[in-house]
């Protein structure tokens, strides 16, 4: 299992479009594949598929949330992980 602390991937937790959200980059995609990963918390869900994680600690050192992030882009973007304790894993 690969592991990243979250504050190495460029982390924003600014709204987006009304709704609580992170973005980070995306630990998995680098060079013209690096993307950023969006995940909207106790808010309105910025995807089709209306999903929303439940923020279980908002402080960017400890930042957790539930479940995990499947990122399917259908683009080949393999990133499928968790966020816990501030770390980002893979």
């Amino acid at each position: 299992m690969n592991t990243k602390p979250l504050a190495d991937l460029d982390p924003d937790f600014d709204p987006i479009d009304g709704a609580n959200a992170l973005m980070f980059d995306c630990p998995v995609c680098t060079g013209t594949a690096a993307h950023s990963i969006a995940v909207t918390f106790e808010a309105p869900s910025l995807f089709p598929s209306g999903a929303i994680w439940k923020c279980l600690d908002d402080n960017q050192n400890t930042f957790t949330v539930s479940p995990s992030i499947d990122c399917d882009r259908g683009d080949g973007c393999s990133f499928h992980g968790f966020v816990e304790n501030g770390v980002v894993r893979w």
